[in-house]
């Protein structure tokens, strides 16, 4: 991904990363930018270019064509009130191998943390039986996949660069 706070050069690679996608009703317009978004926003806490923006500025800034498959993102959109439900984690994979915090763990508390973690089956893009043994709901999408879903037809993300 690119434009992420945890590094200033680009790019940087996560084996997962979570943000909120979010629908702005036109009777509660937000402003992002000095310009009004009645659409589809994402919130993304660890985006330099800002916390909520519009859908195709958040993927035209947080990926680029040319990637090799392996690279390129998967995306599980999952309800909030069935990921909230069924998703647990215990934070054991921010840990080092003598339980110590690698980074600053969150404020919050883990979710679900008393059910262990289902983290490894959660990201597991190909496991179809997430959502039916689990009962997580949730569709899988490549990045053009994700932006037709929310009606982004002519996605032209920018081309790879490794400058700053």
């Amino acid at each position: 991904m690119w434009s992420q706070r945890a590094t200033v050069v680009d790019p940087i690679v996560w084996d997962y990363h979570v943000v909120t996608v979010a629908a702005v009703a036109a009777t509660t317009a937000l402003i992002v930018d000095k310009t009004v978004v009645d659409d589809v926003v994402i919130l993304d806490h660890d985006c330099r270019a800002g916390t909520v923006l519009p859908l195709r500025r958040w993927l035209m800034t947080s990926f680029r064509a040319g990637l090799v498959d392996k690279a390129m993102p998967r995306f599980r959109l999952v309800p909030a009130a069935d990921y909230s439900a069924w998703f647990a984690s215990d934070r054991r994979h921010m840990l080092d191998h003598e339980g110590a915090p690698l980074k600053p763990l969150p404020p919050w508390p883990a979710p679900n943390a008393e059910r262990g973690s289902n983290l490894g089956r959660v990201l597991d893009l190909d496991d179809d039986s997430v959502g039916n043994a689990d009962h997580l709901q949730g569709e899988v999408f490549d990045i053009q996949g994700l932006a037709r879903r929310f009606g982004i037809n002519d996605l032209q993300l920018p081309p790879i660069s490794l400058e700053p």
